[in-house]
């Protein structure tokens, strides 16, 4: 494909941004699943089927494959979060404020790095650069403890 390019490039954004969402949907949709929450989980999926459709409704004669991808970022997002949220309050999960502050500011600096590996010339070097700064990052804050790690694989099974 030779045309649209830039249309493409711009919805796949829109569609990796919803990402997290389906990743949060594998998570705590196995999690509310194994809990034998089958209730919740249908309410939140019939709510994100419904809200999937009348957004497709409202944005794809508006603004085309565009539309269509924002529809599907937005109702994974929600979707994903609202499980996350069923999920803290059935299991009654509590946070400690140092862990929530460490979290939101690595994703600051994970979101930073990404920014300025975009001015770097070579693609594949800005993209190993935010990688590499990331789990730099992860582990200076104290989110991945190595040690802890390492005796993952130095178990037996």
């Amino acid at each position: 494909y030779h045309s649209h390019i830039d249309d493409s490039v711009n919805m796949l954004g829109l569609l990796m941004t919803g990402f997290p969402g389906i990743a949060l949907t594998y998570v705590f949709g196995t999690l509310l699943t194994a809990n034998g929450s089958l209730k919740q989980l249908n309410i939140v999926a019939f709510c994100g089927m419904i809200l999937n459709i009348s957004l497709n409704l409202i944005l794809i004669p508006a603004l085309y494959g565009k539309g269509s991808a924002i529809a599907s970022m937005v109702t994974q997002l929600l979707t994903g979060i609202a499980q996350v949220w069923i999920s803290i309050l059935l299991f009654n999960v509590k946070f400690k404020n140092l862990f929530i502050s460490k979290l939101v500011l690595f994703t600051g600096l994970v979101v930073l790095a990404a920014y300025l590996s975009k001015m770097m010339d070579n693609r594949l070097a800005g993209y190993l650069t935010a990688i590499s700064a990331s789990a730099v990052m992860a582990l200076s804050l104290r989110l991945i403890n190595l040690r802890e790690m390492l005796l993952l694989f130095k178990k037996e099974p």
